[in-house]
């Protein structure tokens, strides 16, 4: 029996987006020898009894058939905008040089960041060139503002990329042009606000830099 469930897993409405979770005789006992994935994974509930939270992304259409959408780990909500990850990923394989890709937010307390983790088949890779490829292809607030090379992107048994298991800091790539300082008394306060803001040395900030995408800002 398959239930769609939302965060609190509760049924959702005809529709409506939420947790693909299975029920039923046929249910597994849980993981061999883990403990604490059988008891995250498999939930006992009183109206359904015992679950498995697939961490699937589904809906039930109005035909009845069931739209699986992906995993739920792919999608984030950052700046207010719900980002799918699986579709960033898919636009950085097409990149020259780069064979494999997975992204994640990193940060925390308003300075979160999307990043993006790549395995590539080149020695020298520039991330601006890369950056500039997806602002053409994707909305400016699915662009990743941080770029990281890594040797194999972590998994789970089953192959499935495991995105917090990530290296928790990709560095954050800056505009590659000549910083332009300050002229006006305006752009001065604006400049000495934002470098509180982004913790980033004053005269490091270009007055015509993108905030967004030149400084890894947000809203």
């Amino acid at each position: 029996v398959a239930h769609i469930l939302d965060d609190a897993l509760k049924p959702v409405q005809l529709g409506d987006s939420g947790e693909l979770c299975i029920a039923g005789p046929g249910l597994a006992l849980g993981y061999r020898n883990r403990p604490e994935l059988t008891s995250e994974k498999f939930v006992t509930l009183p109206e359904m009894g015992r679950v498995y939270r697939t961490g699937d992304l589904a809906r039930i259409l109005p035909s009845g058939d069931i739209d699986c959408m992906g995993r739920i780990d792919a999608q984030i909500k950052l700046r207010g905008y719900r980002i799918e990850l699986e579709a960033i990923e898919a636009e950085l394989v097409r990149c020259p040089g780069i064979l494999e890709a997975a992204c994640r937010v990193q940060g925390s307390g308003g300075r979160e960041e999307l990043a993006a983790w790549v395995v590539t088949a080149l020695d020298d890779i520039e991330f601006s060139a890369i950056r500039d490829q997806l602002t053409e292809r994707l909305p400016f607030y699915m662009v990743p503002s941080c770029y990281g090379r890594t040797d194999a992107l972590p998994r789970t048994v089953g192959g499935k990329v495991k995105r917090d298991a990530l290296p928790e800091q990709a560095p954050a790539l800056g505009d590659d042009g000549p910083v332009v300082g300050a002229e006006t008394e305006l752009e001065r306060c604006l400049v000495a606000a934002a470098a509180v803001v982004l913790a980033m040395p004053a005269a490091s900030i270009s007055v015509d830099a993108d905030f967004f995408l030149g400084c890894g800002g947000t809203s």
